[in-house]
């Protein structure tokens, strides 16, 4: 304090922060109140820092403004806090509203790019064998990309990616774990490897760098790595959604070879989804058995019978709400506008003869036949 008191402001402000001090002291004293300003203030070559400042005036006797008391608070670390949540939200939000896996990327790239200050990077997938490729590229040449573009699961890349630790470093600095001629002919100086893991295991790895800045900062550091993190729980779930659709294909396809009619009713027992036999060997649309209660296709004689089914096994009847969505495979049912022409008894009968056929060591579909119908019966419903 000694060495600044007495002084004019010109000399002991750095020129950035000069003009607003001025103008803020003025206002406090020609309106003779209190005034709070924030920004950021850069001091020599440390990291800037975020300040508050506070300027209260001191009247005197007369109401006149004597002088103005000035206070300088140092909140770096909550602005960086706010900043890292709005950040967070805002990747959420550009994530949510991506349409594939490529823009997704290209967007987490973009925006590390600037969270770091820099000025180049890439963003790579490791694939099954824990090799390395370059989904995402921006602000380098098409020479270094290609030649970049993919590592082996042995090249020194692929194994210093596989440590799972980020890495901040110069050029010269990375030239104790890979070959850095590369770098050096582009001309970057500094460089964050970030990998991205799930559950210890690398999925995908950020590179993001400089042919400026000799270092990354701290705060962008931690940003990085919050936000890979949320990268990586995206690309899991990415991972999994296709797991997922590729499964629902699968069962798609084997539900429509079946042979046997099956059909998937709710919990009053109406149809809401048929295989491809039932349509064609009883030449119905779907939209016509969508909605309707699977006994419209027993023959209309055998209805009691096929209501007394489940009756007969101590078990809940079709139509009554036991809570249970039933799935059942039909060995027979009525074809369109000739029901009397079904062999209704085997919609019954039949199930015996598969259970007898399962007990002997049947296999494939005529065993998942039987066990079909006896699940449906146990779900309480007839089929």
């Amino acid at each position: 304090p000694q060495d600044i008191a007495h002084h004019r402001l010109q000399e002991i402000l750095p020129a950035e922060l000069l003009p607003q001090a001025l103008a803020s002291n003025r206002q406090v004293f020609d309106e003779k109140q209190a005034l709070h300003y924030e920004q950021w203030v850069h001091f020599d070559q440390t990291a800037p820092r975020y300040m508050a400042f506070t300027k209260t005036p001191k009247l005197d006797e007369q109401g006149q403004v004597e002088f103005v008391v000035c206070t300088a608070t140092d909140i770096t670390n909550t602005q960086q806090a706010k900043e890292m949540l709005r950040m967070e939200r805002d990747l959420h939000v550009a994530l949510t509203a991506t349409h594939s896996l490529e823009e997704s990327l290209q967007l987490c790239l973009t925006k590390a790019i600037d969270i770091a200050q820099g000025d180049c990077g890439g963003l790579y997938l490791v694939d099954d064998d824990d090799s390395l490729h370059l989904m995402a590229h921006q602000g380098l040449p098409a020479a270094f990309i290609e030649a970049t573009s993919m590592y082996a699961k042995t090249s020194p890349q692929a194994v210093l990616v596989q440590r799972n630790q980020p890495l901040y470093v110069n050029c010269e600095e990375l030239g104790q774990w890979i070959d850095t001629t590369l770098l050096h002919a582009e001309g970057i100086k500094a460089m964050a490897i970030v990998p991205i893991a799930f559950q210890d295991r690398v999925i995908a790895c950020l590179n993001v760098a400089s042919h400026q800045k000799q270092e990354i900062d701290p705060f962008s550091r931690v940003a990085l790595e919050r936000l890979m993190g949320h990268l990586g729980i995206f690309l899991i779930q990415k991972q999994q959604s296709a797991a997922i659709l590729q499964s629902q294909h699968n069962l798609e396809a084997l539900f429509n070879t079946i042979g046997e009619f099956v059909f998937i009713l709710d919990m009053q027992g109406r149809i809401i989804h048929v295989n491809a036999a039932v349509l064609s060997r009883l030449g119905y649309q779907a939209a016509e058995l969508i909605g309707q209660h699977v006994l419209m296709v027993h023959p209309l004689c055998r209805h009691r019978e096929a209501e007394g089914m489940d009756a007969l096994r101590g078990n809940p009847g079709v139509g009554e709400d036991d809570g249970r969505v039933g799935i059942g495979h039909v060995p027979g049912g009525a074809a369109r506008q000739q029901p009397e022409r079904v062999d209704a008894d085997r919609v019954g009968d039949d199930v015996d003869v598969r259970r007898a056929q399962a007990a002997r060591g049947g296999e494939g579909v005529e065993h998942e036949a039987v066990d079909g119908i006896s699940a449906a019966h146990r779900g309480g419903l007839d089929v």
